[in-house]
């Protein structure tokens, strides 16, 4: 079997699969709607319950319709905020998006990620070109990953506000790959017949993936060492 065989093969299969997966067009509109039911309930940023973190925490989340709703970039928006741990020396934070929905028909949700002062003054923010999408195969498990940096410049971020985007962002995330054709095959079988789909060809396609209002997140806090970097002639001395 060749390489492009292999690929058809398991494509085919996350077809089938996929028919008992929620579409990521569905689970986009399902969290569209929660949304926009949950508008008039949209809480300030002083309302938030901010959950404290600490190094070492790898915290997977579901961001979706039991959150509160925000404003953000004046667009509502599903978050979950979070209180930055005690300065206690430079540290860092992992905020990943999954991939979820079926392996041909994807939605991924699209993160903001704001930082406030302990005033509630926002410091500092994500942009969509901080997440690089990782991809690990057919499966919810790539997705947008970046990593946020706290040292002496901005010891003074006290909290963390992870929310959703509705809209695609400028350069969104796009879907490469095959899409594979099916074709049907009858096959007589006593005095019966038995329809198989079976995968006869595939083809490059390149499309974007739909944005969700909610998804699977993840936020792991780790403590790192600051690279020093020594002036010209110094090093070896």
């Amino acid at each position: 079997m060749t390489g492009k065989h292999r690929i058809i093969f398991a494509l085919a299969i996350a077809v089938l699969l996929s028919a008992c997966v929620t579409s990521g067009a569905k689970i986009s509109q399902d969290a569209e709607a929660a949304l926009i039911q949950r508008q008039n309930s949209a809480v300030t940023v002083e309302k938030l319950v901010f959950h404290p973190l600490k190094t070492g925490d790898v915290l997977p989340l579901e961001l979706g319709a039991t959150d509160p709703v925000l404003l953000v970039d004046n667009e509502y928006a599903f978050v979950k905020a979070f209180a930055l741990p005690q300065w206690n020396g430079s540290y860092m934070i992992k905020v990943a998006s999954f991939r979820v929905g079926s392996p041909i028909d994807p939605a991924i949700l699209y993160p903001t990620v704001v930082f406030l002062d302990e005033a509630f003054k926002e410091t500092r923010r994500s942009s969509p070109q901080q997440f690089v999408y990782r991809r690990e195969g057919l499966n919810t498990g790539d997705g947008l990953h970046a990593t946020f940096f706290f040292n002496e410049a901005n010891r003074g971020d006290r909290y963390l506000i992870l929310a959703s985007r509705r809209q695609l962002p400028e350069g969104n995330t796009r879907l490469s790959g095959y899409t594979v054709n099916m074709t049907p095959i009858t096959v007589p079988v006593g005095a019966g017949a038995v329809t198989w789909v079976v995968p006869t060809s595939a083809a490059n396609h390149n499309s974007p993936m739909a944005a969700s209002a909610s998804g699977r997140v993840s936020l792991e806090v780790q403590a790192y060492q600051p690279m020093r970097i020594e002036p010209a002639g110094k090093s070896g001395q």
